[in-house]
This record gives C-alpha cells, sequence and structure tokens, in this order.
C-alpha cells in the first residue's frame, strides 16, 4: 500500500489491521514456522525445559492453535509444575527473558487444590 493511499485510511483500520497482524503471527509461527517473536520465544522455552529438565506445556491459543483449532493469540501461556516453579523463574533470565520477552513476562499462579 503506498503512503497516499494509507495516510486517507482512518487510524481506527489502522490500528485494527496492526492487531489482526500481531494475532496472525501466532498463526504463522505455530503452522508455518515463520521467524518471528513467537517462534524465538517458542525455541528459548523449548531449550529451557530441555536444559534444566523442566517440563513446560504450551496451553491456551497457541496449543489450540498446534492442534488445529482455530485461535490468534498475542502472547504464549504455559503450565509448569508447582514443584519446577522457582526452578523456572530462575532458569528464565539467562536463556530468554533478555532476549525475548522481556517486557511481557507475567507470572501466575493458580492454586488446583
Amino acid at each position: 500500500m503506498d503512503s497516499e493511499t494509507r495516510s486517507q485510511l482512518a487510524p481506527a483500520i489502522l490500528a485494527s489491521a496492526a492487531i489482526l497482524d500481531r494475532g496472525s503471527e501466532s498463526v504463522r509461527a505455530v503452522l508455518f514456522s515463520e521467524e518471528n517473536r513467537f517462534s524465538s520465544a517458542l525455541a528459548a522455552l523449548e531449550r529451557l525445559s530441555l536444559g534444566e529438565a523442566i517440563p513446560i506445556a504450551i496451553v491456551d491459543g497457541l496449543g489450540a492453535i498446534r492442534y488445529g483449532y482455530p485461535a490468534a493469540t498475542q502472547d504464549i501461556d504455559i503450565a509448569i509444575a508447582k514443584q519446577q516453579l522457582e526452578a523456572f523463574i530462575a532458569a528464565a533470565p539467562k536463556l530468554w527473558i533478555q532476549d525475548c520477552m522481556a517486557n511481557s513476562l507475567r507470572l501466575a499462579h493458580i492454586d488446583l487444590r
């Protein structure tokens, strides 16, 4: 799209297009092995999981995409065993957080007892 056409579009349309592009980025990473922020973060999670022997499950949107369900997401949700959480938090900065997700890490603890 040329700059003249782009300047004529409403800002809301451009914002919506950016959201769609970011959402489809997750699909492209999982289904087509596109190198982007999702594939980089997933590779780092795999290195962490294998290197530290911490089983990690990819859940929610990316998990659904992997198994063929239509979804788009802008984050990576993981599940880790409660007894492995401290080891994960200690190992993550070495392999991944500074490189891929420095401003995006949120930890949520859900007690399923």
